[in-house]
């Protein structure tokens, strides 16, 4: 082994290659993974969507959505099935395991649907997706004073044009429309017209199918070829709809569509409409999807604006909105900057306290490491965003440290008369087990946060997916590469001697600190292990005490600063459009008086009516409706605007005021990186008006809470509803249940004559009553019904009309009707102050109010708390791991225990260090407790291990144990400078994006201030306490020198 490694260490030419061959590779494969803001997840969710245009919520949920749940029971794989029932359509949500296969669950789910055959008429074909998981890197927003078609039409080009690319430039993979329109071709009759020719609506559709017709008649076989025979009546326009005959007059004269009908182009009867700054708009989405980065796909869309858009497209306008691609870079300059600016303090440090030469090769270890690691992070998972960017910050200390251990090692033996060689020899071999195994300790802490599910986990996966690429890249700078320079009689070059005098002062200093006063001090503390011990346990307890009292508080996911406000309002179900119009231009002139007051400028306002909509993110269109109002108002860069995002939707909601005719206002300025509602109560009852009270209760107390605001009860009233029921005389007329309601449904919703495909859109052509007699409560005393004989009988006469009220939405998961009731939390208030609130008042109260009530907490809480048990779970098998690693390397049980000890008194100075800074303890903090409890453990190894080698030399157990804590002063002091010090800039960040990383900050750098006490004073009082001291050696010892 010796003979090798001074083979390997005299090949300085073969480590210099691997050195460039880490950083080269690096590069080359940092600009191939992608960069997204946060990580985007596997998507876990198969979604089928059913249209059933003009049903009602309760049919759709009867008729089709239960059928679907039923049928969908047993299927292994299936997490939880949850279903949603609006007007005209359904959607059911099936949630799988994080460990099944997605695909073939896909098929068997799909499978399953296309069996079932117990449908009612007139619900469309299913669509079954997987929902993509892609990123939005911006959105192109098309406005003008021009009418809705003119700007679906421009929307369409350039949608195209940036698909298939453009004056030479590559297309990009996804651009889509963001709100759909279906267009259609109206066919409107009045009811007097049905009366005079005696036909129905439905009959009328199939005249229109019959006669546009485009079908292959065969082939006729000639001797000279063969000939397709083929029917061609294909009509696309209205003007061809127009001459269709539908009927004869007495005359004999043909009767045309267009001389009883009224017809128009145009769209279906949608909800949605979009404006920006005040016009008409249409919004394209577009993705980056593959190797397309935001950054890549703004500069394409830029290009296209600045070439081919210019002078295109005359009357509309063109802007770049929700630029996602500002965001990555800005968030990406933060936290380089703080790198660097926390890398500078760490070269500071290493030069002041090492020797120049060591300091230098420890300082270009540390880029080498960190650019090595991109070579193996796409092959563990990770990619470019805010938290692999904060992982990087986070191991620049695990990463110094390795180096020192080994770097120190060698400088000793060169400090002793050996020659750098040989020295590098008998250092690798003292110390390269002891960083392998500490290396192997620290990514094993880390294996917890692979194995977290959810959107949590996707997030989590991303720090040990860095940290393990950057260990094993560390391990092999140190070993190898580090050692290797430094067993060369290389002298540095002349500007770098420079700091020679300073650090030999500095080093001069630190020597006569360990000398007169680290010394003495460790072994008062040695002599007196009990007192201190009972010292360090009180400190625990009374911190234990402080955070049971309510002095620190948890908040599970601290949410961050959006770069975009937006307020969502909701107005009762049916509420006519005008009104919605009305409340979205006073959201967006209130939200133009805030700028104007405070000087600010937006790259634009977006108001949208008919859905709601979260950062650009909407619902499927038939699930929203024309009382769900949006508007979004993005800001510039923080450091342009005096206050955050979120105190502007303060001001915002300030200006705007109040409106009686609201359900829900709700303006924010944060971004919730995991998603999901921060309170959402599931409320239950077999029987649902019993479930309807007890949700309105609830809400009705929650609003009282302090530190809960935009709180919905999930109640809302619906549309009114006319029933009809046959009546007996209807049946003895020759009408039946099935034609009432069909013949009524053509009328008021329409019959479908046929669709085609135009300009790459669906068109279809309906065919119903005239639009003037729809709404028309008087023209159902005027309907007239064919009956089985073909003679028309009066509505009246064959059915009761009575008036209802439906409800709007209908919710179900696995299988249970629920009651959704929905809060945030208000800033500054902690997760565990509301949920206490929650489970100790607020659900008892409600469960003895309303008894056989059941209360589920899910959205964001269940995640967290699935989150939190697997990550506790894995953490108590990866500490037996490491346990065993620690007993097989010390062959003793006693001596991991004080190693695996050192970590809760560590935390200690994590919470402290959060109650000093003003956080609450969060998820993020934890991430953070976990990097840090990795360092503790590797500086108590090296001591432990320090401390057996010289009692194997023949020392005293006292004399092992002080010399052991002197000899590790040192590295370990500096291992903590570096990590606290390379993360003081992070600390000090006053941006608000970077504040939910600070928790993770706080908690390895408090908790390594303390946890150098822990390693150097209460690890070697533990080892004065240990019954069971290794037998020592009867070779001779020498001192340590200090």
């Amino acid at each position: 082994m010796t003979s090798f490694l001074r083979t390997m260490l005299k090949k300085k030419a073969f480590a210099n290659a691997v050195m460039f061959v880490l950083i080269i590779g690096g590069l080359i494969s940092g600009n191939a993974i992608r960069q997204e803001l946060y990580p985007t997840q596997e998507a876990r969710t198969v979604e089928i969507i059913m249209n059933m245009q003009g049903a009602s919520p309760d049919e759709i949920d009867k008729s089709i959505l239960q059928i679907i749940e039923n049928s969908l029971q047993g299927i292994d794989g299936v997490k939880r099935i949850e279903s949603e029932a609006k007007e005209g359509v359904g959607r059911v949500k099936v949630l799988l395991l994080d460990n099944s296969d997605t695909s073939q669950l896909f098929s068997d789910i799909k499978s399953v649907i296309e069996q079932i055959d117990t449908l009612p008429a007139g619900v469309e074909p299913p669509v079954i997706t997987i929902p993509a998981q892609v990123e939005k890197a911006l959105s192109l927003i098309i406005y003008g004073d021009q009418p809705h078609s003119w700007l679906l039409n421009t929307a369409k080009t350039i949608r195209d044009d940036l698909r298939t690319g453009f004056e030479g430039t590559p297309g990009l993979h996804k651009v889509e429309l963001a709100f759909p329109r279906n267009r259609e071709i109206s066919v409107e009759l009045t009811e007097n017209t049905l009366r005079q020719y005696g036909f129905t609506l439905e009959e009328v559709a199939d005249t229109i199918a019959n006669a546009s017709l485009d079908l292959a008649g065969g082939t006729l076989l000639t001797e000279q070829s063969d000939i397709v025979l083929r029917t061609s009546e294909r009509r696309e326009t209205i003007e061809q709809y127009r001459d269709i005959v539908v009927a004869k007059s007495q005359d004999g004269i043909p009767v045309r569509i267009e001389d009883i009908a009224q017809l128009s182009e145009g769209f279906s009867q949608s909800t949605l409409e979009c404006w920006f700054n005040g016009l008409p708009a249409i919004q394209l989405d577009v993705y980056a999807v593959g190797k397309e980065t935001p950054t890549s796909v703004e500069k394409t869309v830029q290009e296209y604006l600045d070439t081919t858009a210019t002078g295109k497209f005359q009357g509309v306008e063109l802007a770049i909105f929700e630029n996602q691609a500002a965001a990555y870079r800005d968030r990406l300059k933060l936290l380089i900057d703080n790198a660097f600016l926390g890398l500078l303090l760490v070269l500071i440090i290493l030069g002041l306290f090492l020797t120049p030469k060591v300091a230098f090769w420890v300082m270009v270890g540390i880029p080498t490491s960190l650019i090595g690691g991109l070579i193996l992070l796409p092959l563990m998972g990770g990619t470019l965003n805010m938290l692999s960017l904060f992982a990087f910050i986070v191991t620049i200390g695990v990463v110094v440290d390795d180096a020192i251990m080994i770097g120190e090692a060698i400088h000793t033996h060169q400090m002793n008369g050996l020659t750098p060689l040989e020295a590098a020899v008998k250092g690798v071999k003292e110390m390269g087990g002891l960083v392998f195994l500490a290396t192997i300790t620290t990514i094993t802490a880390f294996l917890p946060m692979f194995f977290v599910p959810g959107e949590m986990g996707v997030l989590f996966h991303q720090i040990p997916a860095v940290v393990v690429a950057v260990l094993i890249v560390s391990l092999l700078e140190s070993i190898l590469i580090l050692s290797t320079h430094i067993s060369t009689n290389t002298a540095l070059p002349p500007y770098l001697r420079i700091i020679e005098k300073p650090q030999q002062k500095a080093d001069t200093i630190l020597r006569s600190f360990i000398a007169h006063q680290f010394r003495p001090l460790i072994r008062k503390f040695v002599h007196h292990p009990v007192i201190t011990l009972a010292a360090a346990i009180s400190i625990v307890l009374i911190t234990a005490s402080g955070i049971a009292g309510g002095l620190l508080g948890f908040s599970f996911t601290p949410t961050i600063d959006s770069d975009t406000a937006i307020a969502q309002a909701t107005l009762p179900y049916g509420t006519p459009k005008e009104k919605s119009v009305e409340i979205a231009n006073r959201l967006i002139e209130s939200g133009r008086r805030v700028l104007q007051e405070n000087q600010l400028t937006s790259t634009g306002m977006l108001s949208v009516i008919g859905t709601r909509l979260d950062e650009g993110e909407v619902e499927v269109e038939s699930l929203a409706g024309t009382h769900y109002i949006s508007a979004l108002i993005p800001l510039p860069p923080e450091h342009q605007h005096p206050f955050s995002t979120r105190e502007f939707a303060a001001k915002w909601q300030q200006a705007f005021g109040s409106d009686h005719e609201l359900e829900a206002l709700n303006f924010t300025g944060e971004t919730n990186v995991t998603g999901g509602e921060p309170i959402l109560l599931e409320v239950f009852h077999s029987n649902p008006a019993i479930a309807q009270e007890a949700a309105l209760h609830l809400g009705e107390r929650m609003r009282l809470v302090g530190g809960l605001t935009s709180v919905d009860d999930g109640v809302r009233t619906g549309k009114p509803e006319i029933h009809f029921k046959l009546k007996n005389e209807g049946l003895d007329l020759g009408v039946t249940t099935s034609e009432l309601a069909k013949q009524l449904r053509h009328r008021f919703h329409g019959s479908e004559a046929l669709r085609f495909v135009k300009d790459g859109d669906e068109v279809k052509v309906m065919v119903r009553l005239h639009a003037d007699e729809r709404k028309d409560y008087g023209i159902l005393s005027q309907v007239l019904l064919k009956n089985s004989s073909g003679v028309l009988v009066p509505l009246t006469a064959v059915a009761d009309i009575q008036q209802a009220r439906s409800f709007t939405t209908i919710k179900r998961r696995d299988g249970k009707r629920i009651y959704p009731v929905t809060a945030d939390i208000a800033f500054g208030i902690s997760d565990d102050d509301v949920e206490e609130i929650l489970e100790t008042r607020l659900i008892p109260e409600l469960l003895h109010k309303f008894p056989g009530v059941s209360v589920h907490f899910a959205g964001e809480s269940e995640e967290n708390d699935e989150a939190l048990s697997a990550l506790a779970n894995s953490f108590v098998i990866v500490s037996g791991i490491i346990f065993l690693l620690l007993v097989f390397h010390f062959n003793s049980f006693i001596l991991p225990l004080i190693i695996m000890i050192t970590i809760p008194f560590s935390c200690i100075g994590a919470v402290w260090g959060h109650i000093l800074m003003g956080y609450d303890l969060s998820i993020i903090s934890v991430i953070g407790l976990i990097a840090m409890a990795g360092v503790v453990v590797n500086d108590s190894l090296v001591l432990v291990t320090t401390y057996t080698r010289y009692l194997s030399e023949g020392a005293s157990r006292t004399q092992a144990i002080i010399d052991a804590g002197c000899n590790r002063f040192r590295p370990i002091l500096l291992t903590s400078l570096t990590t606290f010090f390379g993360l003081v800039p992070l600390l000090m960040e006053t941006s608000e994006q970077a504040q939910f990383l600070i928790p993770a900050a706080i908690s390895i750098s408090f908790g390594l201030l303390v946890g150098t006490f822990i390693s150097l004073v209460l690890v070697p009082v533990l080892l004065a306490i240990n019954p069971q001291p290794l037998k020592a050696s009867v070779s001779p010892y020498q001192p340590a020198e200090t």
